[in-house]
């Protein structure tokens, strides 16, 4: 990452810490309690604070923690929208010609999005899409703005008064989807159950539901106008809800400016293509992660619990500049989103385990797999041979 700024190291120290006060309040998908993103920076402000004696190291340091955490904001938003995408592709439509027809028309969607797990809710923000690709997510903490075609993603934090830029060139399927094609793809199938009606939200609902790959896809629509209601993709994991649909309604294009406010002092960027991110980058991710956790393997690879690890982890001891590292970090997490053809089994196996495999990823037209064992060392290994 580069980051641009033209401060003195007081002022820059200052605006480290409003960033960090700003995200110890953002509410994230799938992410930890509040508890946890405070933890994530609260030691590094407590340290930046504390005196001048050794200050450059824990100055450098905080900066360092920031901006990772802007750095993971930024992909998980990205790897939440990317896993609504891939599910509404290829699945099996909902048989509602009235639907449909609704649908049709639409140049503009907005909708809020929530994703729940287990009876929390994880993430809830409203969502605009404006064809073609351009996409904004708005919370009480931060603004996300997508351009899918380009693969240009901004997010802003205006209580820091701070963004965090990624571009991504070369992007292909299924990155640059239209979020109106894939929800016109999920109305009008016939193999779709009619599962009755029921009341949402003050209005009489009837719906609609299919089975596929252990994941429910469930369309609720006004029983008399059919206007959508709510559209719903729930498997054992997560339960991801569209809700307070509004087609057509007019957006201006300046809510879809990529650029960030002038008056925003802290910004870091990304650049990368999106073939470059590797089994490599997964298994330096997998290496801070379990510097992080008392050198375990984590239970899982949700990004919003790495921050937790992070923030235990001596940076200074890393022999990568920062922003090696932190580039490192964001091209893993977009490898991990961007391949389903993968599996991670490393849930509390000890770093330097060299017999144990933890993670393992098929290739684009390979016969094998490139298997991530817990020494970190990559093999090619061919289906038969991977853990049962």
């Amino acid at each position: 990452m580069n980051e641009h700024r033209n401060n003195s190291p007081q002022k820059e120290n200052q605006i480290v810490d409003c960033a960090a006060r700003a995200l110890r309040e953002i509410h994230v998908p799938q992410g930890p309690p509040p508890e946890v993103l405070e933890a994530v920076l609260a030691a590094a402000a407590t340290s930046a604070n504390e005196g001048q004696k050794s200050f450059p190291k824990r100055r450098f340091r905080m900066s360092r923690i920031a901006k990772i955490a802007a750095a993971i904001l930024i992909i998980a938003a990205v790897a939440a929208t990317i896993t609504l995408l891939t599910r509404t592709h290829g699945t099996v439509s909902i048989a509602w010609a009235d639907v449909g027809a609704v649908v049709e028309k639409a140049q503009t969607i907005c909708f809020r999005m929530t994703v729940d797990m287990g009876q929390a809710t994880r993430y809830s923000c409203k969502t605009m899409y404006m064809e073609p690709g351009l996409m904004r997510q708005e919370s009480e903490n931060f603004i996300a703005i997508f351009d899918w075609a380009n693969g240009h993603f901004l997010t802003l934090i205006p209580k820091s008064k701070s963004a965090h830029s990624s571009l991504v060139t070369a992007l292909d399927n299924p990155y640059s989807k239209n979020w109106l094609d894939d929800l016109k793809k999920i109305v009008g199938h016939k193999r779709a159950q009619d599962i009755g009606t029921k009341e949402i939200a003050g209005r009489m609902a009837r719906g609609w539901q299919v089975e596929q790959a252990g994941e429910t896809v469930t369309v609720w629509a006004d029983a008399k106008t059919a206007e959508l209601i709510q559209v719903g993709f729930e498997d054992k994991q997560q339960r991801v809800v569209m809700s307070d649909f509004e087609f057509n309604k007019e957006l201006d294009k300046s809510l879809f400016n990529l650029k960030p406010p002038d008056d925003y002092k802290y910004h870091t960027i990304v650049t990368m293509k999106a073939s470059e991110p590797s089994i490599e980058d997964m298994a330096g991710l997998l290496r801070i992660w379990a510097k992080g956790s008392e050198n375990k393997f984590p239970s899982n690879l949700n990004p919003w619990e790495f921050p937790q690890a992070a923030q235990k982890v001596d940076w200074t001891t890393e022999e990568a500049d920062e922003a090696t590292l932190e580039a490192m970090i964001s091209r893993a997490f977009w490898f991990l989103f961007s391949n389903p053809v993968s599996k991670y089994v490393g849930a509390g196996v000890t770093l330097g385990d060299k017999d144990t495999v933890i993670f393992w990823h098929k290739p684009k037209g390979s016969d094998k797999y490139k298997v991530i064992y817990g020494d970190l060392n990559i093999k090619d290994v061919s289906p038969e041979d991977l853990p049962k």
